[in-house]
């Protein structure tokens, strides 16, 4: 019974179910409003200003026309000058160029742009060049610096500015000229964009270009000449600097460092004086005393330090010579192209009181002689002579014109000693006791077939010495005018 019921229920049920149902099912929702469309675009820049190779991000606010601000939409970005700045779909802007450019932003019709300037890279190392390190003082050189930027690429058109740590060294114009200004170092410095670099220049003294060597050029072996050198730059300044002397032949003579020659040998002695690599060639004539020793005659002949002209032009160096000539001690300048007659004399001793005397034509106007007139007196005056260093005597060729020269007589005492040991009388040869010397030379001229002068000429001339000739001019000629 429960079960029959139980189908009766099912069976309504179901036709229930098949029926019509249009009558009971609800309508559609409506459909959603269409989105609002954008109206307005803004467009920012994180930096509005980036150097070449640098990128900022560029932002694109879209909103409706009610200025709500929308999402989700599309943007496309573009740039106006691509050379300068590109843009990247996600809005990255890539400096490449300097200049400008507009990035915009557009969306459903919508744009909105900003603008980017780029900036040339900025300095990040000077590299400074001179074009020559080393410069001599009043010299010049370039200094060129070279710009660059980070990744070390060469920047150019950027403002440098030039400066020098030492001014007193070195000076630098605005173009870079350096000028060097004295010994020493300085650093030449170049400054853009706050970066500096710098090179080091190193400014030495000014090059020698001449040397010139003065002084005697002729000495006596073993007295001491002070020579004097000058170096001279390109404009003429005379400087001090090193001296180095050579010596062409060893053992001829010694320089010291402070240039005082001194000879060793007779002759011409060469040597060389170099400053800073700048050699000049130089010699001096060396001469010497020679004490000859012949027959009756002790003597010892001294060659003048200064040459001399007579009045015709004619130069030649006169010799002071001491002699014992058959018992008789002579004192008397010898001249080979001289004309001497009897007069006033002038001499002086190491340069000091002048002092007059009149002296004694020894020989055909060839030799002015020490009267005497006894031995004692011109031994006296021999000593007076060798006390001196030098010995300077000065003559008036026909008492015109005054000629003089320098005797130098350091260290004359031992040759005095043997001439006065050879003369040891005081007084003038016994046998020709009241006679003047004048006679004593005529008679000793005749007793032994020439002059005193005579004979030491021609040991001179022997001994290579100096010139032996006598004079050349006409004697009779010249004493009638020397009279005059």
């Amino acid at each position: 019974m429960r079960r029959s019921a139980l189908s009766t229920v099912v069976a309504l049920l179901a036709a229930c179910s098949s029926g019509n149902t249009g009558t009971n099912t609800p309508p559609p929702p409506p459909p959603p409003p269409p989105p609002a469309p954008v109206a307005s675009v803004t467009v920012t820049l994180s930096s509005s200003s980036i150097a070449v190779g640098g990128s900022t991000q560029a932002t694109a606010v879209l909103r409706d026309a009610s200025g709500t601000s929308l999402t989700g939409r599309t943007i496309a970005w573009t740039s106006s000058a691509p050379a300068v700045a590109t843009v990247s779909a996600t809005g990255q802007v890539s400096a490449l160029s300097a200049g400008n450019a507009t990035i915009t932003a557009t969306a459903e019709g919508a744009a909105g742009a900003a603008t980017v300037t780029v900036t040339p890279p900025p300095v990040a190392t000077v590299m400074v060049a001179l074009g020559s390190p080393t410069l001599a003082a009043g010299g010049t050189t370039a200094a060129i610096a070279t710009t660059l930027d980070a990744s070390g690429a060469v920047l150019t058109g950027r403002t440098v500015t030039w400066s020098s740590s030492n001014a007193a060294v070195a000076s630098v114009a605005a173009n870079g000229q350096v000028s060097a200004l004295a010994p020493g170092t300085a650093s030449i410095i170049a400054t853009s964009e706050g970066r500096t670099g710098s090179a080091q220049l190193t400014v030495t003294q000014p090059p020698v270009v001449s040397v010139q060597v003065f002084g005697t050029q002729r000495v006596k072996v073993g007295d001491p000449y002070q020579l004097t050198v000058e170096a001279r730059l390109a404009d003429g300044t005379l400087v001090q600097r090193p001296i180095t002397y050579s010596i062409a032949t060893q053992g001829s003579m010694t320089i010291s460092g402070s240039g005082v020659l001194t000879a060793l040998q007779t002759g011409t002695l060469a040597f060389t004086v170099t400053v800073e690599g700048v050699t000049t060639n130089a010699s001096v004539t060396a001469y010497d005393w020679f004490l000859s020793t012949s027959g009756l005659r002790t003597a010892v002949d001294i060659p003048s330090d200064i040459q001399i002209s007579n009045q015709f032009g004619t130069t030649e160096y006169p010799s002071l010579v001491i002699s014992c000539f058959q018992g008789t001690v002579l004192i008397y300048i010898d001249t080979d192209h001289f004309v001497t007659a009897s007069g006033i004399v002038s001499y002086a001793f190491d340069g000091g009181t002048i002092f007059s005397g009149s002296w004694i034509e020894f020989d055909n106007f060839s030799a002015l002689g020490h009267p005497g007139p006894t031995n004692l007196a011109t031994k006296n005056f021999a000593s007076l002579i060798a006390l001196s260093t030098t010995f300077d005597f000065a003559f008036s060729e026909f008492q015109s014109v005054a000629r003089a020269t320098r005797f130098r007589v350091s260290g004359l005492t031992p040759y005095l000693n043997q001439i006065f040991a050879a003369c040891p009388s005081n007084a003038l040869r016994a046998e020709d006791a009241g006679s003047s010397l004048a006679d004593v030379l005529r008679l000793a001229a005749s007793r032994g077939g020439g002059t005193p002068m005579d004979d030491q000429r021609a040991l001179r001339a022997a001994t290579g010495a100096g010139e032996a000739s006598p004079p050349e001019l006409h004697l009779g000629q010249l004493r009638s005018e020397g009279q005059q």
